[in-house]
């Protein structure tokens, strides 16, 4: 970055609102403090701009709409809230006037001042913004848990993108903050009420646009709860009982919030598998759950007798091969679970993983075939997209392979296994006798 560079809120415009308008002082206000700030712009200032217009701005804008998590302060309540539906305690308005004002002007104040004020963080100098981050982040989240509450899809997922790159920032200046003070938890229970958002309930495109923003998000969160963790853990069980905890603590959050309220009951909804409906959203959740298996690391071995008849469902289906980004995202769940668990993998689910990649490459068609399928779908990708498949599908068994030949006995079941396919079916030879 450039010394001379500039943080986000120096080229913020303020939109010129009419006379008539009951939010003017709000504007005038915004746009005077960001004038003063462009009248001497100095980096060392951003902070105290930042927390002007989340004080004078932000603040004023949210003050009708009080999250019944939270305290005054913005701090996790001291009491959990009565059980509400998602979105109970959201009043039935009609019209603009009688909306909240941070949602009637969302798309010219909130959003662009919450991005400009979160962008800025990453501006200020890494000895002085955790403290600017721990002593802002208070004022924000008042105003992102009301953008993850709405029902409004194009405002639920600029919370989740916001939450995000917050997230993204204290993970990068090492603070506790989120997991100390509560929030993550706080957080945690305003996403998991988006999870179903799913068809044929919620339309399509408008699922795949939540869930996008909605994993990186809570993953994001997730990390940031714990920054001084590695991103995933390493083979051996930490030693130092801080340490240990904290990962026990992570992955707990892993399995029972990702995999276990999210990923896995979003893909048995969809019925993934033979009779899978819906493929790029399923192909979505597969690249989620690929990601969330490295994060978990050695610790996903627990859930390998769930994921992999799920996986080999897919990857085996030929139906699936007319969905090839879902097929692939898929075999790199296979490739991250080999990757992550080598040895129960050589120990037990070798043949599991071996099946399933028999199965995608048996189930590749041939190029007549692909010409076929390109012109029953009326796109000419068909073939490059197969041809993906296949390699894929190489690449992940010479990586079963490698993790089996790193025993003498692993070696030898390997080799017995491979003479015994190829025997049965000769088209499997340049599949598992690759050098």
């Amino acid at each position: 970055m450039a010394v001379d560079a500039l943080p986000p809120i120096a080229s913020l415009k303020i939109p010129t609102i009419s006379k008539s308008s009951i939010d003017k002082a709000l504007f005038s206000k915004a746009e005077s403090l960001i004038t003063d700030y462009n009248a001497a712009p100095d980096i060392l200032k951003s902070p105290a701009t930042t927390r002007a217009l989340l004080l004078e701005i932000i603040k004023p804008l949210f003050s009708t709409t009080q999250h019944p998590s939270l305290a005054p302060s913005g701090r996790k309540a001291a009491f959990a809230p009565p059980p509400l539906l998602p979105h109970a305690s959201s009043p039935l308005v009609f019209g603009d006037e009688n909306q909240p004002p941070w949602k009637r002007n969302f798309s010219t104040l909130t959003a662009p001042l919450l991005r400009a004020i979160i962008s800025s963080y990453a501006y200020i100098s890494s000895d002085n913004q955790r403290a600017v981050l721990e002593d802002q982040i208070f004022l924000l989240t008042p105003a992102l848990l009301n953008l993850l509450d709405d029902g409004t899809p194009n405002i639920k997922t600029t919370g989740f993108d916001l939450l995000h790159d917050l997230s993204k920032l204290l993970s990068e200046a090492k603070s506790p903050i989120l997991h100390k003070s509560g929030l993550t938890e706080v957080f945690i229970n305003a996403l998991e009420s988006d999870f179903m958002l799913l068809p044929t309930l919620t339309p399509e495109a408008e699922s795949l646009n939540i869930l996008g923003s909605l994993y990186p998000a809570l993953l994001a969160l997730i990390a940031a709860g714990f920054p001084d963790l590695p991103s995933a853990p390493s083979l051996r069980y930490p030693s130092d009982p801080v340490h240990a905890r904290a990962e026990a603590a992570r992955q707990k959050l892993l399995t029972s919030v990702v995999l276990n309220k999210g990923i896995l009951p979003s893909l048995a909804h969809l019925s993934a598998g033979v009779a899978t409906s819906h493929p790029p959203i399923v192909a979505l959740l597969l690249e989620q759950l690929r990601i969330t298996i490295e994060r978990m690391g050695i610790y996903s071995t627990s859930h390998l007798q769930t994921i992999l008849p799920l996986l080999r469902g897919i990857v085996a289906e030929p139906f699936s091969m007319a969905a090839p980004r879902m097929v692939c995202a898929a075999i790199d769940c296979l490739d991250a679970l080999i990757t992550t668990c080598p040895q129960r993998i050589r120990e037990h689910w070798w043949p599991e993983i071996l099946r399933a990649l028999i199965g995608g490459w048996l189930a590749v068609p041939d190029e007549v075939e692909c010409n076929s399928l390109g012109a029953a779908t009326g796109t000419s990708a068909a073939g490059p997209a197969m041809n993906d498949i296949k390699k894929n599908v190489e690449n992940v068994t010479q990586t079963l392979r490698n993790a089996m030949v790193q025993t003498s006995a692993g070696k030898a079941s390997w080799s017995e296994a491979c003479a015994a396919l190829i025997e049965e079916e000769p088209l499997l030879a340049p599949l598992l006798l690759r050098p």
